[in-house]
């Protein structure tokens, strides 16, 4: 007789089995140098330490609910393969330079932090997640500052040229009582360096 205890554990197992199996098919990540064949994984990879530069090639913005409070005609974006992703496991990237240029008001780097590519399944896209990602800006007159944790804010999107499309809700970390709760950043990075191709596939 099949009791009410072993139906509970056999509904545990398939649980955790799921989410095993769930959370390895989700994060296999892996960016691709050329374009691989159909069905098949990739012939090149994005190796450890290869840097990633991009520039931007649209206006960055900043907005405080559908006000823009920010804008900066300029920016770029480099960051050093820390993990150049597996089955099981995302592509990690150490930022190593945020730049800002032509911006209407004063924008700074406080720290760069990593960014996490993971492969959305069917696509030839990445989710992007931020941490450890620190910018100052002003906003009415009072230097506020937004901090990304474990944040995403954009998507990678594989091709000739790559690109990041950035719309992400930035939490506010520091400054004073008129400084918003959050900011939302949104522009475009396009991959300039070591190659414009680059697609993103499961590892």
């Amino acid at each position: 007789m099949i009791t009410l205890k072993t139906l509970g554990l056999a509904a545990i197992a398939v649980v955790a089995m799921t989410a095993i199996l769930g959370a390895g098919t989700a994060s296999a990540t892996v960016l691709c140098t050329g374009t691989p064949a159909a069905g098949t994984h990739c012939a090149t990879k994005e190796a450890a330490a290869q840097n990633l530069d991009f520039s931007t090639t649209t206006s960055m913005q900043k907005k405080v609910g559908s006000t823009v409070v920010e804008t900066c005609s300029m920016g770029t974006m480099s960051g050093a393969v820390a993990t150049a992703g597996s089955t099981g496991e995302a592509v990690k990237v150490n930022v190593t330079a945020l730049t800002w240029t032509g911006c209407t008001t004063t924008v700074d780097t406080l720290s760069k932090g990593t960014l996490e590519f993971r492969h959305e399944l069917g696509t030839d896209n990445a989710t992007v997640t931020s941490s450890g990602m620190e910018v100052t800006t002003q906003f009415l007159g009072v230097s506020c500052i937004f901090k990304t944790n474990n944040t995403q804010i954009g998507t990678l999107t594989g091709g000739n040229a790559a690109t990041i499309d950035i719309n992400g809700t930035i939490p506010q970390s520091g400054g004073g009582f008129l400084c918003p709760s959050s900011g939302v950043w949104s522009g475009t990075y396009t991959l300039t360096s070591p190659t414009a191709t680059v697609h993103v596939a499961a590892g």
